[in-house]
């Protein structure tokens, strides 16, 4: 039997898997707007970074899982990724209707978060089509003062090559989600 709080290779995951893991990274960036990204320093300790421009994709034809983001404001996290293009990202709903939903029913109906291991490809020029989506998800803040400041440049971008997905486990409160 396998454990379900072991990492599991992307490679055995169906679309519906892969359409719940999209799924729960958009909640934790809809609650938090950003993910954490986790990549490693020069010296080896870990280096955090939040991330506000994640976008995963649909699965590829060959059954990859890719997704990107917007390289803005990053400078630590792309040089880290250019030495060593490993990182881990967290996504965690932490919409306080659903933690207190979750808490009042005793468990999570759905998951509360998701680890990604992959690796990232080189930074790039993005394309049009990516700059148009990644400006849908920021429209409804672009009447605001530092919408433009945030991001008016989006304009480097870096694919995701992501291996493994692991759910956020927090005791029996998650022993009912898949």
């Amino acid at each position: 039997m396998n454990d379900p709080t072991s990492p599991r290779p992307l490679a055995q995951f169906g679309d519906a898997e892969w359409a719940d893991v999209c799924q729960t990274v958009n909640r934790g960036l809809q609650s938090n707007l950003h993910c954490s990204i986790a990549t490693v320093n020069p010296d080896g300790s870990p280096h955090l970074s939040p991330i506000g421009s994640v976008h995963l994709l649909e699965s590829t034809p060959d059954g990859r899982r890719d997704g990107l983001f917007f390289e803005m404001f990053a400078t630590t996290l792309g040089q880290n990724l250019e030495r060593d293009p490993r990182f881990t990202l967290l996504a965690v709903d932490s919409s306080p209707d659903f933690w207190f939903q979750s808490l009042e029913q005793g468990q999570f109906e759905q998951k509360p978060g998701v680890r990604l291991k992959g690796t990232a490809g080189s930074r790039r020029l993005a394309q049009q089509e990516e700059i148009d989506h990644f400006l849908r998800f920021t429209k409804p803040l672009s009447h605001l003062k530092g919408h433009d400041m945030l991001w008016g440049n989006p304009k480097w971008v870096r694919d995701l090559h992501f291996q493994e997905a692991q759910p956020i486990r927090l005791g029996p409160m998650t022993s009912g989600v898949a």
